[in-house]
């Protein structure tokens, strides 16, 4: 879900946004449309830090909870 609604935020920002108008009123100098670039490494890469970084997140709290009685793991006791 995330991949869509972040898809559609950037399409959004590249069409729509003009950073020139926000930033001349600060004194910023910058060209009146800035366009992003997204490579397939740079989605990639991002993929999976994110699905590394949930596992190993998920993993620490679920092994220990694995080693609790389940009533006690629903009541949320520590042992």
């Amino acid at each position: 879900m995330g991949l869509f609604y972040g898809t559609a935020f950037c399409l959004y920002v590249e069409k729509w946004v003009r950073y020139s108008r926000l930033l001349q009123q600060h004194g910023i100098a910058i060209a009146d449309r800035i366009y992003p670039a997204y490579g397939a490494g740079l989605i990639l890469s991002t993929t999976l830090l994110v699905v590394i970084s949930a596992t190993i997140v998920s993993y620490l709290p679920t092994r220990k909870i694995a080693k609790m009685n389940p009533t006690d793991a629903l009541k949320g006791k520590l042992q």
